[in-house]
């Protein structure tokens, strides 16, 4: 089976989030159980060709574009630590000034990506791979399969199918309509419009691809109702029986307690009780109290409204009350942080905040805490409740999207499950979910049990990547 993946981001190459894991590590994967892959990306003005090995196969590719013909320059690498081939597309007005997501003065995002997508089609019928299936991703990627159905492009005699995976369904690419028909060069007849005079790029990818997925089965769901369809849900229900949901994966080789070089004691399932020294290191870091029998909860994240994270400062005092430290690592809208910071204050001794993005202390929170907690009012997949697992630190989490789908709630003595799940958004429901994680806690032999239960379960991405493989068979197996 042969599958090109469409993308903005590409870790560790161009990343601003979660998109760029994903694209960075599922070809990988995917190559490691027989499925041949491509990876295509803009070529960004951040991406720095000179330390990159690569070769220059395509230097002067013809893309239409805006009435004329515009030249672009693609170059071809690898993915790091693999044979997987990265074609990054070079054109210095469109794509390759500044960063992923440019400032409006040098070119807007919906050019930049509506251009990529030309650019992208103008590879594939040169090139002419055979391909299987076309991945996209989100809405940079999303007139791939319009622009699909009026290519030449055929593999063994057959269009190839095409997967639309959605990671951010609020983002969605708006432009005028007379704008994008004039530059891809195409007939706004063959396109769905929204009649409102703009061009919507996450809706027509959703309305012309051979088949859509989320990251998580629960959010594939949720997202056809209002509440979580970001004004898609409609367009969404039209295409229910061909809309999925998978989990993503996380590294298991980066993420490993084991080997991790940047928490100070290593440890596996059968050493658990090495955790502890992790925490006292922790503790002392954030400068709280070395106390051992205080449950420490963790939580890293971006600092928005969609993480729910008022709903742990609303609690204030009450949090506190049952005896917990808690430590926060993120950034985000300022007046989240802002309220983290004073609620600091009054908490001293029991409350850690970090306004920042540092990595390793992310490691040493999920390797030194007790808990880990997310209280998102929605989230498509979510990595920190399984990164979290991996290292033995028992979730804390709301019941939806993939935290849903990832975190069984712990049974009333602990023999069942993995992690504390409350339901309505409210800081009440969280704080009931945190004083039965508490009590549990006190219990120590049923507390180590409960970790090194979590630390068995797989998020690896091998076994995302074969749920991938049997959706690309499910696809080509239809007429």
């Amino acid at each position: 089976m042969e599958v090109v993946f469409i993308a903005s981001e590409v870790a560790p190459i161009a990343k601003v989030g979660g998109l760029a894991d994903v694209v960075g590590a599922l070809p990988i994967a995917l190559s490691k159980i027989g499925v041949a892959t491509r990876v295509i990306l803009p070529k960004y003005g951040v991406i720095d060709l000179s330390s990159i090995p690569h070769t220059t196969p395509f230097p002067n590719l013809t893309v239409p574009w805006n009435g004329g013909r515009e030249l672009v320059h693609v170059h071809e690498a690898q993915l790091p630590h693999s044979s997987v081939p990265l074609f990054l597309i070079e054109h210095d007005a469109l794509l390759s000034q500044d960063g992923i997501y440019p400032p409006s003065d040098i070119v807007s995002e919906t050019t930049r990506f509506a251009f990529f997508n030309r650019a992208v089609m103008a590879l594939l019928e040169t090139a002419r791979w055979p391909i299987d299936i076309i991945h996209c991703h989100d809405w940079q990627s999303s007139w791939i399969p319009i622009l699909l159905t009026t290519s030449k492009i055929k593999s063994g005699g057959k269009t190839p199918k095409t997967l639309l995976t959605i990671h951010n369904l609020a983002m969605q690419g708006i432009a005028s309509d007379d704008e994008i028909w004039r530059f891809l060069m195409i007939d706004p007849q063959v396109a769905l419009q929204q009649n409102d005079g703009k061009a919507n790029f996450l809706r027509q990818g959703i309305l012309t691809a051979d088949a859509i997925n989320t990251v998580s089965p629960t959010y594939a769901q949720e997202i056809l109702t209002s509440e979580y369809g970001a004004g898609l849900e409609t367009v969404l229900a039209k295409r229910e029986k061909h809309l999925a949901g998978i989990v993503n994966g996380i590294d298991y080789e980066r993420f490993n307690p084991e080997t991790d070089p940047q928490i100070r004691e290593n440890y596996s399932i059968n050493t658990i009780e090495r955790k502890e020294k992790n925490k006292s290191v922790l503790q002392k870091l954030c400068k709280l109290p070395l106390d051992p029998s205080l449950p420490l909860i963790g939580l890293v994240s971006r600092l928005t409204d969609q993480k729910g994270i008022d709903l742990t400062t609303k609690l204030g005092k009450r949090l506190f009350k049952h005896g917990l430290q808690l430590i926060v690592l993120g950034t985000g809208y300022p007046e989240i942080e802002q309220s983290l910071r004073e609620l600091a204050k009054q908490f001293p001794h029991a409350m850690h905040v970090s306004i920042t993005f540092d990595a390793e202390l992310a490691q040493k929170i999920y390797a030194g805490a007790d808990m880990f907690l997310m209280p998102s009012r929605f989230e498509p997949c979510g990595l920190g409740q399984l990164i979290a697992m991996r290292y033995g630190t028992v979730p804390i989490v709301r019941a939806t999207g993939g935290l849903k789908d990832t975190v069984e709630p712990i049974g009333q003595n602990g023999s069942t499950g993995d992690g504390f799940v409350f339901d309505a958004p409210t800081p009440e429901a969280l704080l009931n979910a945190v004083r039965d994680a508490v009590a549990l806690f006190q219990n120590k032999k049923v507390w180590h049990t409960i970790c090194q239960r979590i630390m068995k379960k797989n998020f690896s991405w091998e076994e995302s990547s074969r749920k991938y493989a049997a959706l690309y068979s499910s696809m080509l197996s239809r007429t």
